[in-house]
């Protein structure tokens, strides 16, 4: 629709500050589209995540690995590989994809949850999820910023992302 962010490979890693949430559950959408697999390897690598405060700590990390011609998109609560939930669709290149993601900030430690919808359907309320995960790992104590990653030419595809929505509620995104 505009202003894309287009990206692919190795580059520069940039964020987007909002309002700081503490406490419930944050939701972030977005447009993508895969415009070429690259060099991206089947272990892939995250491109898109929460934030917490101007630290390096990520929660929520979008992932994308090949699989044959196409790809598939992956939720984490964190940034190690092995905790990475995979959707077993596989998305052809050229392929606009609608993805909501959310990480929802729980009482105590190692529980927060994380949720994706991939191509979810639009308006009403809150679908079923298609991958959810707990994290294992310490919590986010708070969320700030939507990071946008450009890790390696192994981990990272050619890809365009448009239509960014942060928000406290489905409808708001």
């Amino acid at each position: 629709a505009g202003n894309k962010v287009a990206f692919g490979g190795a580059g520069e890693d940039v964020a987007k500050l909002f309002t700081q949430q503490t406490s419930g559950t944050v939701y972030f959408s977005f447009l993508m589209n895969v415009t070429s697999l690259g060099s991206l390897n089947t272990t892939g690598g995250y491109f898109a995540a929460f934030n917490e405060g101007t630290s390096t700590n990520y929660g929520a990390t979008v992932w994308t690995r090949a699989s044959g011609a196409g790809y598939n998109i992956g939720i984490n609560p964190r940034t190690t590989a092995a905790n990475t939930v995979w959707d077993s669709s596989v998305i052809p290149v050229n392929t606009t994809v609608l993805v909501v993601i959310s990480y929802q900030i729980v009482a105590s430690t190692t529980n927060d949850v994380v949720k994706m919808w991939i191509k979810p359907t639009l308006g009403g309320t809150e679908p079923s999820t298609t991958l959810t995960a707990t994290n294992g790992l310490a919590d986010l104590a708070n969320v700030n910023r939507i990071l946008l990653r450009q890790d390696s030419a192994t981990a990272t595809p050619n890809l365009e992302m448009d239509e960014f929505r942060i928000g406290t509620t489905w409808a708001s995104v």
